[in-house]
């Protein structure tokens, strides 16, 4: 028992040696390893937030600044992606109100960066590959028409 603990602990160090995770989402990972149960997980998460290993609040923040960084998007988008990685909480919401009032900038710029591709179609034609693209990025019907004006 106690070495599955500590090849358990030492693959968890390894996978956060190479990026952080989310607790839910290394949880995952070390139940599909196959060497401890559910009780040798939960000890090995337990000593890993205790030495701040793991930070669910840091890893939160941290993915929400990478994907509005990576390319313009919706709030509603990020929040779909952590949903699907199976994080949510709090910590989330209050996270995307701190990007709520750059929606709209978001969309704009998002439809400028298009925009420059769609030169040789005509202006209606632009105009419904932009907000189809725009709805894709999941961005509200309002905000995609205040944003192509």
């Amino acid at each position: 028992m106690e070495g599955e603990l500590k090849k358990l602990y030492a693959y968890a160090v390894a996978l956060l040696a190479r990026r952080d995770y989310h607790s839910s989402v290394l949880r995952e990972k070390l139940l599909n390893k196959g060497i401890g149960g559910e009780e040798e997980v939960e000890a090995v998460l337990q000593n890993l937030k205790k030495k701040n290993f793991i930070n669910d609040d840091r890893y939160v923040e941290k993915f929400i600044e990478e994907q509005f960084n990576r390319r313009p998007q919706s709030i509603r988008l990020v929040k779909q992606k952590l949903v699907q990685k199976g994080i949510r909480g709090e910590t989330v919401d209050e996270e995307l109100k701190k990007h709520a009032a750059g929606e709209l900038t978001r969309a704009q710029t998002a439809a400028r960066k298009k925009a420059g591709s769609l030169q040789n179609l005509s202006p209606l034609r632009r105009k419904e590959k932009l907000f189809r693209f725009l709805c894709a990025r999941g961005f509200s019907q309002s905000t995609i028409m205040e944003a192509l004006k």
